[in-house]
C-alpha cells in the first residue's frame, strides 16, 4: 500500500481524526456530509482528472519507472491543496495511489488478458453516463494516460458508490427520496453482505499509556467503506440527518433536533454566512414582500369592484379590466424572480381603476 489511510477513532457518537499533526472531531455522520457535498465533493470527483490530463499527450510507455513517477506526481499535485482540505486530500490520495499500485500487476499479465480487461472497462465506461462525465476518452494499458484512466476508473467506482449510497440513505431518512433511490439503497445494503464491498477498513487495538486503556483505531482506505462505517454508526446512535430547507442549498446535515431546518454550510445566497444564519432572515423578508404584494393586489381588486358599482354604464369596460387583472400572477412571479421591481408592479396595478 502506497499511502497511509484515514486514521479514525470512534467513541460515543464522535469520530476523532488526526491528519497532518492536527486533530478533528465530528459528530457521527457529519464527516460524510462534509466529504460528499460542496467543495470536497468536487475535489474528490475532479482532482484526479486534473492530474491525469498532464499525461494526456505524453505518450509515455507503461513500466515500473513511469508508474513510480506517476505516483510521485500524484502526491506532489495533491500536496498543493492538502493544507486547505486535509481529510479530503487524505482520502483522495489513498484511494488513487492504491489504484495506481494495484494495476502494476497488469505489466506481468498475458496480452490477451490485458486486452480483455481493456474491452470490459471501456464497455463499462461507455454504458455509464456518470463515469463518462468525469472520465473522457478510452482506457488503454500501453501508455501512461490510458493506464492512469484505468486507475481513475476504479477510483471513480469507489467515490461514486459512496456518494450514491450516502444520498440514497440520507434521502430515505429525510423522506425526500426520488424515484430509484430506495432501490439503490437496498442494493447497496445487500452488497455490504459480501466482503468485496467492505474492503478498505483495517482495525487495530491501540493501548494508551496516558489513559491506561485500550481503544480501536480504524484505518480507512475507501470512501465506500467510510460510508458503510458512518451509516452503521448513525443508525446505532440514532443520529438525526436533516435536509436544509433553503431551496437553493438542500444539503444534508446532522442535528440533535428534529425540528432543525437549516444547515451550517455556506449559504448560496451569501457564501460568507451559513444557511442557518441567513435564510430565516431571507424568508422573513420574502414574507413581508409577499404580504405587501398581496395587499397591493387586493387593494386594486377592491378599487376596481367599487368603481364598477359606481359606474354601471361602464360595466363592459370594468369586466375587461377584471380579466386583465387576473394576469397579476405572472407579474408576482416576475417580482419574486427579480425580473420586476415592487414599484413597477405597483405602477402596473395603478391602471385598474
Amino acid at each position: 500500500m502506497g499511502e497511509k489511510g484515514l486514521l479514525l477513532q470512534y467513541k460515543d457518537g464522535v469520530d476523532s481524526i488526526a491528519v497532518m499533526g492536527k486533530s478533528y472531531q465530528y459528530s457521527v455522520g457529519t464527516l460524510l456530509c462534509d466529504l460528499l457535498q460542496g467543495d470536497s465533493k468536487e475535489i474528490l470527483l475532479d482532482g484526479p482528472k486534473w492530474f491525469i490530463s498532464k499525461y494526456e499527450h505524453a505518450g509515455d510507455d507503461v513500466n515500473q519507472y513511469s508508474i513510480d513517477l506517476a505516483a510521485a506526481d500524484a502526491r506532489k499535485f495533491l500536496t498543493n491543496i492538502e493544507e486547505e482540505m486535509p481529510i479530503t486530500v487524505c482520502m483522495l490520495r489513498t484511494i488513487l495511489i492504491d489504484n495506481i499500485e494495484k494495476y502494476r500487476a497488469v505489466l506481468d499479465r498475458d496480452q490477451v488478458d490485458v486486452e480483455n480487461l481493456e474491452v470490459r472497462m471501456n464497455n463499462d465506461l461507455y454504458n455509464n453516463d456518470i463515469r463518462k462525465e468525469y472520465l473522457p476518452g478510452i482506457i488503454h494499458f500501453d501508455y501512461m494516460s490510458g493506464y492512469l484512466k484505468a486507475c481513475y476508473f476504479d477510483y471513480l467506482a469507489d467515490v461514486l458508490d459512496a456518494m450514491l449510497f450516502f444520498y440514497a440513505e440520507a434521502a430515505g431518512e429525510t423522506g425526500t427520496a426520488v424515484e430509484g433511490q430506495d432501490e439503490l439503497r437496498d442494493r447497496f445494503l445487500s452488497e455490504l453482505g459480501t466482503s468485496e464491498h467492505i474492503d478498505g477498513i483495517a482495525v487495530r487495538v491501540i493501548y494508551s499509556r496516558e489513559e491506561d486503556s485500550f481503544y480501536y483505531q480504524y484505518e480507512i482506505r475507501s470512501l465506500r467503506a467510510l460510508a458503510a462505517f458512518e451509516i452503521m454508526h448513525m443508525r446505532q446512535s440514532k443520529s438525526l440527518i436533516r435536509r436544509c430547507q433553503n431551496p437553493e442549498c438542500e444539503k444534508f446535515f446532522m442535528s440533535k433536533r428534529r425540528n432543525a431546518m437549516y444547515c451550517s454550510y455556506p449559504s448560496p445566497q451569501n457564501y460568507e454566512k451559513s444557511c442557518r444564519d441567513i435564510y430565516p432572515r431571507i424568508k422573513s423578508e420574502e414574507k413581508r414582500e409577499n404580504d405587501a404584494i398581496t395587499k397591493m393586489y387586493r387593494s386594486a381588486q377592491s378599487r376596481l369592484l367599487t368603481n364598477k358599482k359606481r359606474h354601471p354604464e361602464s360595466a363592459e369596460h370594468y369586466e375587461r379590466l377584471k380579466k386583465e387583472l387576473k394576469t397579476h400572477i405572472d407579474k408576482e412571479i416576475a417580482v419574486k424572480r427579480g425580473e420586476m421591481t415592487v414599484k413597477a408592479y405597483a405602477e402596473w396595478l395603478d391602471q385598474f381603476r
